[in-house]
């Protein structure tokens, strides 16, 4: 989608004071741009080229941030995203502007790596965040993975599946590769249990087929008929922290409406023009 997703991005403009690191200034400066920002607040931030207060950077359209460590010890350190300090500024408000929190595997907060440093080793750099479109750049999508899925419509034909016997129920429970189906020992009965999870693959229908082939009174009859619900679907985005979910829909729908206006008032525009 050509939705413009918004969201504060890291840009280094050559201000690495000090690297001593095993990666060149050029391999931070790209490790940098790539860390995400919480950004709920973005909107009141002007992009930078639209900024009339300043031609370089000032609180209404950046927020500075300052790295600076040095390992005094015999042990690597991981030079992460938590080491990045906010410069103050004037709006105290930009205090919650700062890198997305990550927690490891062992659920342990752990910032994003950026590089390492051996003993006596030092890296010292300041670098501004700015507010940027996905369209310019990936770094300045929020989302992840967005995809979207039909919503599965089941319907077992009940007095087809009656007439088979608990094996072959079994045998067509268990031709579903997700588990969607489950076999009621109680009620001897098939039963629809998760029914989000058919995938399409029509491993029941075959399998249904093959099932009623054994049967002469059922060679012409269906045993489950699998489709999607008219105009509805499961939408499922995933982020990288620096916004939610329901903000990236959100804005993204606010945005796509505001285009579309003005494509609409272009239109109109144009038609009046050709009828003068």
């Amino acid at each position: 989608s050509d939705v413009y997703k918004r969201q504060y991005q890291r840009r280094v403009h050559g201000e690495i004071k000090n690297n001593t690191s095993p990666l060149h200034d050029e391999f931070i400066s790209q490790r940098l741009g790539l860390v995400p920002l919480e950004s709920s607040r973005v909107d009141q931030f002007v992009y930078r080229k639209e900024c009339q207060k300043c031609s370089s950077g000032c609180d209404e359209c950046s927020v500075r941030f300052r790295l600076q460590l040095r390992n005094h010890g015999e042990e690597t350190v991981n030079v992460t995203s938590r080491h990045l300090e906010q410069i103050l500024s004037d709006r105290p408000e930009n205090a919650d502007i700062k890198p997305v929190k990550y927690r490891s595997v062992l659920n342990e907060e752990a910032g994003i790596v950026i590089t390492k440093l051996g003993k006596n080793q030092e890296i010292d750099l300041e670098c501004t965040a700015v507010k940027g479109i996905g369209q310019q750049h990936t770094k300045w999508s929020p989302s992840c993975v967005s995809n979207f899925a039909h919503v599965p419509d089941i319907a077992i034909k009940e007095t087809v599946m009656a007439k088979l016997n608990r094996e072959e129920k079994l045998e067509f429970v268990n031709s579903c590769p997700t588990r969607v189906y489950n076999f009621n020992t109680r009620q001897q009965s098939v039963e629809i249990a998760q029914p989000n999870k058919c995938m399409f693959c029509d491993e029941c229908v075959k399998k249904g087929q093959e099932i009623l082939l054994r049967h002469d009174d059922l060679r012409n009859e269906s045993l489950v008929k699998i489709g999607s619900k008219p105009n509805q679907f499961v939408f499922s985005i995933e982020t990288n922290g620096s916004l939610r979910p329901e903000e990236i829909v959100i804005n993204s729908i606010r945005v796509l409406r505001n285009k579309i206006a003005v494509v609409r008032n272009e239109l109109e525009n144009s038609t009046v023009l050709s009828n003068r």
